[in-house]
């Protein structure tokens, strides 16, 4: 996906109004222009910022490749200086809720423009002989940002991961989940925009057959799918900073992996490697093997309850084993001796940790827990090291639950 900025202050009605962009082939000169040559360049899934009388007013996805064309009809006396032959792209333009005045935000954005063939001056005024500006991610992205209404920042910035987003299109999401069931799907809500953030379903157990029921359609909600979960929950913290698992849906997950993992074991200790390549392997999945004795040589004790049995206590990874390339999986840094129970709020994101050692709780309920089992509230249990507090942001970001909703 790449960014580009249009300035038709002549055309704007013209081309928002149709669906496209066009521009002659050179200068009247008969020269050569880059912002003329760069509809050529454009994708389809492209983004386009339109830029008209000092405001940014739409923003577009390239629908279709570029195209010869002839010079539109409805430009009237605007185009009177261009020749008839030119370039076409067209783009399904999407205009904003509430305009983007670039001169209020330029202390953002000039530093991310580009050096040649800027869209704007430093002023903050359009370049007038500037047509269709290459720009970076980064002032893509920014512009994204300040542009309001969720369903345009999802179907534009959606693309540049691997997620999909259904809005309006019930039936190819359907087909969507029926083609993916250990797939992942976020619903967001419409009505509600960017006042509520987006609650991550498993797509097998709980979306399909809420759909079929006419519950959670496309037409109320935006379907944020993916195949990969890393991936899913990247997005959504990048697009809406926070978001909530179902329950339900993640209990039953989480009773299919434990019997996965079950499944694992009993394959490795019925196959034909030898005896020591059996139990390392196991160890790593049981969390018993490299990690724990490094693990150990850093914690000593369950932070929370304070048992220091280290029979009694669970290897826990702070940034889950599922989600750690090698050398994270077995970095005694990224993990916490932690009593079971203890272990169980911390793996599943109830509970969490600052750098400073504040335990975190998700709701009220969890902290009622806390206290049933005896744990006095509230507790600091310890500055964590530099290099463990790396992974202890990770579970803050991305695992730790964020008012959790049971599906009802």
């Amino acid at each position: 996906m790449h960014f580009w900025w249009v300035n038709h202050k002549q055309a704007y009605s013209a081309e928002v109004g149709g669906g496209y962009i066009w521009s002659p082939k050179t200068n009247r000169n008969g020269s050569k222009n880059q912002t003329y040559i760069n509809l050529t360049l454009t994708r389809p899934g492209d983004v386009v910022i339109s830029y008209a009388g000092g405001l940014i007013k739409a923003i577009g996805l390239v629908a279709a490749p570029c195209s010869e064309k002839s010079k539109p009809s409805e430009f009237g006396s605007a185009g009177d200086s261009w020749s008839d032959t030119g370039w076409e792209v067209r783009i399904d333009w999407e205009l904003l809720e509430k305009p983007i005045l670039p001169k209020d935000h330029m202390e953002l954005i000039a530093p991310l423009l580009p050096s040649k063939n800027s869209p704007l001056r430093v002023t903050g005024d359009g370049n007038q002989s500037c047509y269709l500006a290459s720009i970076s991610n980064e002032l893509g992205d920014l512009l994204l940002s300040l542009a309001p209404g969720a369903q345009l920042r999802a179907a534009t910035s959606s693309r540049a991961w691997n997620v999909h987003v259904f809005d309006n299109k019930e039936e190819e999401y359907l087909a969507w989940v029926e083609a993916n069931p250990s797939g992942f799907v976020a619903n967001m809500d419409k009505a509600k925009s960017m006042k509520q953030y987006p609650m991550i379903h498993s797509a097998g157990d709980a979306a399909i057959s809420k759909d079929k029921r006419g519950n959670f359609t496309t037409n109320d909600y935006f379907k944020i799918c993916s195949t990969n979960f890393r991936e899913l929950r990247s997005y959504l913290k990048h697009e809406y900073h926070r978001f909530t698992y179902c329950v339900k849906c993640f209990e039953i997950l989480e009773e299919r992996q434990e019997h996965d993992e079950a499944a694992a074991i009993e394959e490795i200790q019925h196959s034909t490697l030898p005896v020591t390549e059996k139990e390392q392997l196991v160890k790593l999945r049981r969390g018993q093997g490299l990690f724990r004795s490094r693990l150990e040589k850093i914690e000593h004790a369950c932070r929370v309850t304070g048992v220091c049995n280290q029979a009694l206590l669970i290897a826990s990874h702070i940034k889950p084993w599922s989600e750690s390339d090698n050398a994270e999986r077995l970095d005694g840094n990224n993990g916490l001796l932690l009593s079971p129970h203890i272990d169980k709020l911390f793996d599943r994101g109830w509970i969490t940790f600052t750098d400073a050692g504040d335990l975190l709780c998700a709701e009220p309920s969890i902290e009622q827990a806390l206290q049933q089992w005896g744990v006095e509230l509230s507790l600091n249990v310890g500055r964590f090291e530099p290099k463990q507090a790396v992974y202890l942001a990770y579970h803050r970001d991305v695992i730790f639950r964020a008012d959790p909703v049971v599906c009802v």
